[in-house]
């Protein structure tokens, strides 16, 4: 019999410098990846610079501009009162970052931590890595 995850509700929103890292990261990533294929390639390294700005941009719009609400209702993630899907990209145990996509929104990143989520940081994990019910068929009587 499967065990489904608790109810917790949580408010997130970034920190500074997590947003930083949320925009440097990527930009970093992209960037020395371009430099790597431009030397092969035997063209300047200062084009990667490009890329770099790209996928910074593209991050920056993916990092959420206001704190958003999550919770679970036990079958559903919602998200300032929105169902969506919520995934967990990666886990550290003390800090996830956690993706959400709804039909409606676009794509966004939330770093979450032990620290800023408090006590109901066990409650969270457990419900981002549980097992979702299966969608039961309506009853006809």
């Amino acid at each position: 019999m499967p065990r489904y995850a608790p109810e917790p509700a949580h408010t997130h929103g970034a920190p500074r410098r997590t947003g930083v890292l949320l925009v440097a990261l990527p930009a970093l990533a992209a960037g020395v990846g371009a430099v790597w294929a431009l030397v092969h390639l035997s063209q300047p390294p200062a084009l990667a610079l490009l890329p770099a700005l790209l996928v910074g941009a593209w991050a920056w719009r993916s990092a959420p501009a206001a704190p958003v609400h999550l919770a679970w209702d036990g079958a559903q993630w919602l998200a300032d009162g929105e169902h969506g899907e919520l995934a967990p990209m990666l886990d550290l145990h003390a800090a996830m970052l956690l993706r959400w996509r709804s039909p409606t929104r676009k794509t966004i990143w939330l770093p979450v931590s032990a620290r800023a989520a408090g006590p109901a940081w066990h409650a969270l994990r457990v419900a981002v890595h549980a097992h979702r019910p299966a969608a039961q068929p309506p009853v006809h009587v």
